[in-house]
């Protein structure tokens, strides 16, 4: 981060009234929102910056440490008192005043851009810690940053410093920032896409290696004639057969001399007649569900090839950590395809038997959405009673469209609250009190 830059970005920020918002967007990232344009600040160590996206960023999780809950309190439209920059260090320093019911409380918000050691910190009004982004310990560094702990001025640097010292207008500002964030993408968006499409191969590769590995139709039918049968030679040969046999030798209905290998947990031949006949059913049950399975494996894996196709279209990196896919430690797979946007978890139906199950396991006040007129997922934002925001909303319907295999059109995305749809048969539903958003999809290759 160029010293000249945050000076220039220091004065802009001078000039505004109030912080209306301030949080982040991702585990270094934070948005800074004014009245009429919203920066970025990327506190990452040894690679900070100042951006400014086209559109907004969205988060896939929401930030509850005690940190971000500091932040909220005091940031979430503040007035701005002063604006500086501490000498020849590279640290933004935010005077700002927080009105209460009771009472006004000044605090500082200090963001800074020193390398190994960046950081945003929250000060009161003396100069003590309140909070901050990274704690820093005696041992890590002289400079402690610790809570309720006064915060040392950072010694200014001494030798060679920038010669370039230049001032921006508002214009030429916002060029650079807009061209920051176009230089970050060229960096880190390929090699990100990349990553994720390899892991949704990953998961395409395990579904078609069982899809592969399923039995035919055809022989799960022959084994299950064969089961059948071979109970019924038992049943006519229950007098010649001892108990506990497990090979037998005996004539069939022709007269003809076969060998059957009788169930080894049965005791008589009665009760391996019985599990023969059982298994037989079982078998004929599942050649005639085959071809269910073959559908709804070769549909998740439609799904997760059109994903790769979304993914490759992706313009911005937040919706990419969106969709990556998160840890967890169960062991068991998702029902479901699963994202998370500023924290609030979504689920979308990669096939008809996925779709009618969200349906069932929704509850009344999650919201549920569709695209109108179009065989497609079904999608369930998993909000209960609590409010999401309508940019939340519109994030989620831009997913599902960008899901959609049909790859350009304009579409129509209707969502209303669950207890409000109501299932006619399987996944087919109709639905009262919804919202549209409309949405135009360029065309994906």
């Amino acid at each position: 981060m160029k010293l000249w830059l945050l000076k220039n970005i220091a004065r802009f920020f001078s000039t505004q009234e109030f912080i209306y918002n301030l949080k982040r967007v991702d585990d270094n990232l934070f948005k800074i929102e004014f009245k009429d344009s919203v920066f970025y600040l990327d506190m990452t160590k040894g690679a900070s910056d100042v951006f400014i996206a086209p559109s907004l960023l969205m988060s896939a999780k929401k930030y509850n440490a005690p940190f971000d809950v500091m932040l909220k309190k005091l940031a979430a439209r503040s007035k701005i008192s002063d604006v500086w920059i501490d000498g020849n260090n590279r640290i933004l320093k935010i005077s700002c005043l927080q009105s209460g019911a009771y009472k006004n409380t000044p605090f500082f918000i200090q963001f800074e851009f020193t390398g190994r050691y960046t950081n945003v910190i929250l000060l009161d009004e003396k100069g003590f810690v309140l909070e901050a982004l990274r704690h820093i310990n005696q041992d890590k560094s002289s400079r402690e940053v610790r809570i309720n702990k006064f915060l040392e001025p950072l010694e200014q640097p001494v030798g060679a410093l920038e010669q370039e010292d230049r001032e921006l207008n508002d214009i030429e500002l916002f060029e650079m920032l807009k061209n920051a964030y176009s230089n970050r993408l060229q960096k880190n968006l390929e090699v990100k896409k990349q990553i994720l499409i390899n892991k949704i191969s990953k998961k395409i590769q395990k579904l078609q290696e069982t899809l592969d590995a399923l039995p035919k139709e055809e022989e799960l039918q022959i084994s299950a004639d064969e089961l059948k049968k071979n109970a019924g030679i038992v049943l006519a040969n229950l007098g010649d057969i001892q108990n506990f046999s497990q090979e037998i030798r005996v004539k069939d209905f022709f007269g003809k001399e076969v060998n059957i290998s009788l169930p080894k947990e049965c005791r008589t031949p009665q009760e391996s007649a019985n599990l023969m006949f059982l298994q037989s059913k079982k078998l004929a049950k599942k050649a005639k569900n085959t071809h269910l399975q073959i559908q709804n494996l070769e549909d998740k894996i439609r799904f997760l090839n059109q994903e790769i196709v979304y993914v490759k279209n992706i313009t911005a990196l937040q919706d990419l950590i969106i969709l990556e896919p998160k840890k967890s430690n169960k062991k068991i797979p998702s029902k479901y395809e699963i994202f998370f946007i500023e924290g609030i978890k979504i689920s979308i139906g990669r096939n008809k038997m996925e779709n009618q199950a969200l349906l069932e396991e929704a509850k009344a006040d999650d919201i549920w959405m569709h695209i109108r007129d179009v065989p497609s997922s079904h999608m369930i934002i998993h909000c209960g009673k609590n409010k999401v925001y309508e940019e939340v909303i519109y994030k989620a319907g831009e997913i599902l469209v960008g899901l959609h295999t049909i790859q350009v059109g304009n579409f129509s995305v209707d969502y209303t609250k669950r207890k409000f749809v109501k299932i006619i048969e399987g996944a087919n539903v109709i639905y009262a009190k919804h919202q549209t958003f409309h949405y135009k999809k360029p065309f994906q290759g």
